[in-house]
């Protein structure tokens, strides 16, 4: 399993960004075992939650042994507490910087797929909120959205006030910025609107509706934002969306992994039963020198 952290130079904020990856090209595999083809590999691309950064996930959670378990590689992205908006007022452009800098750079730097099924967004929390947003205003670049405790918080943002902190910990001032909007009602229908967006995807580009998968814990305090929007796409007609509640759990690290695992192994189209790393066959294997023959490294093959 390769682990990289990684600099350039993104267009959309005029500086230089760092991402976090995981690639499970360098496995260890045996001869006789199940070797899938050799080609361009799937991706997620893991948008961070609030107070996060692009180390978060590698830090916290399994997601090394996950992404070489089903053959997938993990691109984690930060959003620096911006909701992964475009803002003309602030010069930001966090949704360009995740569709068009890091798509672009990844594809070109490393052999990942440039086909929209072998593509996948996903996101905790904040990260939810942009990961279904950026998957639906780009429903040509991402077949599948995976949103674990979204903050889907557009109730708050339109009751926020000047002289108080929102649920968020935003000034009104701070979402009219954030969002690049005039006024605060602005944010209905707008392209940051996550139901709007939705109903958009459905009327102009019913044939790229991506598949979308909602978590939540039972104890998460975005359990009821989660769920009404999973009501919401029932009733608006998606074609397919799947809701999953881990119970017990509330917001917390051990709530995403056990989401993200679920959602790679019943959601996303991945392959599965491939783990090159010796550890899964046990001490009692009894390796010797002349085995070692029968090893080779999944890039030699």
């Amino acid at each position: 399993m390769s682990h990289a952290t990684i600099n350039f130079s993104s267009s959309s904020l005029r500086r230089p960004i760092t991402i976090n990856a995981v690639f499970p090209t360098d496995k260890t595999i045996r001869d006789d075992q199940f070797i899938p083809e050799k080609k361009p590999m799937k991706t997620i691309y893991f948008l961070e939650g609030m107070t996060g950064n692009y180390i978060g996930l590698s830090n916290y959670t399994r997601i090394q042994s996950i992404a070489e378990d089903y053959n997938v590689c993990v691109i984690m992205i930060g959003g620096e507490n911006m909701w992964f908006a475009d803002s003309q007022i602030t010069g930001n452009f966090y949704d360009r910087m995740v569709y068009h800098d890091i798509l672009k750079y990844t594809r070109n730097t490393f052999n990942l797929s440039d086909k929209r099924e072998d593509t996948y967004i996903a996101g905790f929390s904040m990260g939810g909120f942009g990961a279904i947003n950026i998957g639906l205003r780009h429903p040509d670049l991402f077949s599948h959205i995976v949103a674990m405790s979204p903050g889907l918080s557009k109730d708050i943002i339109l009751a926020a006030a000047d002289d108080e902190k929102s649920g968020q910990g935003y000034l009104a001032d701070s979402y009219r910025a954030m969002y690049g909007l005039k006024d605060l009602a602005d944010f209905e229908n707008s392209d940051d609107d996550y139901e709007y967006l939705a109903r958009k995807v459905m009327e102009e580009t019913p044939e790229l509706m991506p598949r979308i998968y909602l978590s939540a814990g039972e104890k998460d305090e975005l359990l009821g934002c989660t769920t009404a929007y999973y009501e919401y796409l029932k009733k608006l007609g998606w074609k397919d969306v799947t809701f999953n509640l881990q119970k017990g759990l509330g917001h917390s690290w051990q709530e995403l992994e056990e989401s993200l695992y679920k959602a790679v192994t019943e959601f996303l189209p991945l392959d599965g039963g491939f783990r090159g790393n010796w550890i899964e066959y046990g001490p009692e294997a009894n390796y010797t020198y002349d085995n070692n023959a029968h090893y080779a490294i999944w890039y030699d093959v």
